[in-house]
């Protein structure tokens, strides 16, 4: 991997916390050299508490390799979370449909009114 390539996945890694994990979880912060200082493998430390977080700033992402990169890396008891956008596109998220599906449930649950 080339340097050019190591800043952009810090830089984007920098920006998921600052603009998004932040707000929610005040001490998230990137792991010093992107690999978590707990002996993990993932890109954050300190989020959310049952997830692995990486993150990808790749214009022709390959999704599935990825995922499973990031199954291999992570603690099997936490759930896989790849956060990812090519250039002028909006930041997106992958998880397993379970998971998902179980989110969503629980949105429904907790809230009566529609996502705004």
């Amino acid at each position: 991997m080339s340097t050019t390539e190591r800043r952009k996945g810090a830089d984007a890694e920098r920006t998921v916390i600052r603009e998004h994990l932040r707000p929610l979880w005040p001490d998230v912060e990137r792991t010093s050299n992107g690999r978590s200082q707990d002996g993990g493998k993932n890109d954050v430390a300190n989020g959310p508490l049952h997830f692995a977080i990486e993150v990808k700033r790749q214009e022709r992402l390959n999704v599935p390799a990825a995922f499973d990169q990031l199954r291999r890396d992570s603690d099997p008891d936490k759930i896989p979370l790849l956060i990812h956008r090519p250039s002028r596109h909006e930041w997106m998220a992958t998880m397993p449909l379970k998971t998902a599906l179980h989110l969503i449930k629980t949105d429904e649950e907790v809230y009566d009114e529609p996502y705004q």
